[in-house]
């Protein structure tokens, strides 16, 4: 990856995605020495008027929580809880 002055988001998402394509990071992660499964049953949308910082906040603690979880071994699965269990 070369740094340049011009920003180029697309450029470097897809040298990214092929980058943890070839190394296949998904199977490196769910072989690893940790086997453990996690279940993480989503709540439903919320519906009590319009959108604010606190809805974002939960999204994005949510979103961490997976990508830390993942990145330390563990295989997360996402399961809506709303109308899918």
């Amino acid at each position: 990856m070369e740094l340049s002055s011009k920003f180029d988001a697309k450029s470097i998402e897809s040298e990214i995605k092929a980058y943890v394509k070839s190394i296949d990071i998904e199977r490196l992660i769910f072989e690893s020495d940790k086997p453990e499964k996690i279940m993480f049953i989503e709540g439903p949308p919320t519906m009590n008027g319009i959108p604010h910082a606190g809805h974002l906040r939960g999204r994005v603690i949510k979103d961490l929580w997976y990508r830390f979880n993942t990145l330390q071994g563990k295989k997360i699965v996402f399961n809506g809880g709303w109308d899918t269990q």
